[in-house]
């Protein structure tokens, strides 16, 4: 095999891995959202077995239960996506094709995520069971409360290395000079702790409906809206206007900020209490499960131009691909 078709057998490989990365970031998108669901809609105890309903017939998908076994099968999707993305990551591996093995440590280490995710996910249903229409009220044990709030969080740590997948199996970005850009790398890495802890008060929001739920969550949203301010002009000061690698996430901020707000007063006028939740697809139910779905979508941005302001010689060591790929673009 001639350089060039090696070069090209290489980015095919790398462009087939980073469309499965992108799918797989898209059903990340959807769990989230088919997670918001369950919360929103009060069906945690809908099905009360786990992993499948324990009985001789599959129950009726109607009310809670669509929501709560929608989630589960959304849930097994995801991990299936994560499973075949690992297998194939560590197949361009073997053949010498793969990303650097940082990119390959990642993916596998993803699909161990998402397991003990689903786990996380069986253990509150299992928990919740020993608590019966408890769930979702103002005297919800707060074991159940921590592992549901937990979940939250370990999914959104599931959609960082998802999004660093996406990023790191790109040809262009393995290609790129090397770049280290201190400032904003900072930047991003303050406004992701930002957008995470802001999560979390939304989750006790969610989880409690209570006046200091309330604040907190309110004092998350202007502290994470001050430090992706920051980002973004740190981001416009140190990069030139043909960095759009870097730009580009920054432009979608602005546009997921105003819509993450517009959602959060929508969702705050919607839901006045726990007591209003029901299992029926309406506004008051989708518009917060939006605005979780946002939150993602925000930390996901600040992730991209994390790792795209880092690209140096230590994280495409030992890969084949990025020299093959930056010569033939010289």
């Amino acid at each position: 095999m001639t350089g060039n078709e090696d070069m090209q057998t290489r980015e095919r490989t790398l462009r087939k891995l980073h469309r499965w990365a992108f799918a797989l970031l898209l059903a990340t998108l959807l769990l989230l959202f088919a997670g918001g669901q369950v919360t929103s809609t009060d069906s945690g105890d809908a099905v009360d077995s786990w992993p499948l309903p324990l009985r001789v017939e599959m129950p009726a998908f109607t009310g809670g239960v669509l929501w709560e076994l929608g989630h589960r099968q959304v849930a097994g999707f995801t991990g299936l996506l994560t499973g075949i993305f690992a297998f194939l990551v560590w197949r361009a591996s073997r053949r010498g094709l793969g990303p650097a093995p940082w990119v390959s440590r990642l993916a596998y280490a993803a699909f161990v995520l998402v397991l003990a995710q689903a786990a996380l996910g069986g253990v509150r249903v299992l928990v919740g069971m020993q608590y019966p229409g408890l769930a979702s009220t103002p005297d919800e044990p707060f074991i159940i409360r921590a592992i549901a709030m937990t979940h939250a969080l370990v999914a959104q740590s599931f959609l960082m290395v998802v999004t660093t997948l996406f990023v790191a199996t790109r040809p262009e970005w393995l290609a790129a000079p090397e770049r280290d850009i201190p400032a904003v790398r900072s930047a991003a890495k303050v406004a992701l702790v930002a957008l995470v802890l802001q999560i979390a008060f939304g989750a006790w929001l969610r989880h409690t409906m209570s006046g200091l739920g309330i604040v907190l969550h309110g004092a998350g949203a202007l502290a994470a809206l001050v430090f992706l301010a920051r980002l973004t002009g740190v981001v416009h000061q140190v990069t030139v206007s043909a960095d759009t690698d870097l730009r580009g996430p920054v432009r979608w901020i602005g546009l997921a900020l105003t819509i993450q707000f517009l959602l959060g007063m929508t969702a705050f006028f919607l839901v006045e209490d726990l007591g209003g939740r029901g299992p029926a697809f309406n506004l008051r139910a989708a518009v917060p499960s939006l605005h979780l779905v946002g939150g993602g979508v925000l930390v996901m941005l600040c992730q991209m131009i994390l790792v795209r302001s880092w690209r140096g010689d230590a994280l495409v060591a030992a890969s084949e691909s990025a020299p093959v790929l930056a010569e033939a673009r010289a």
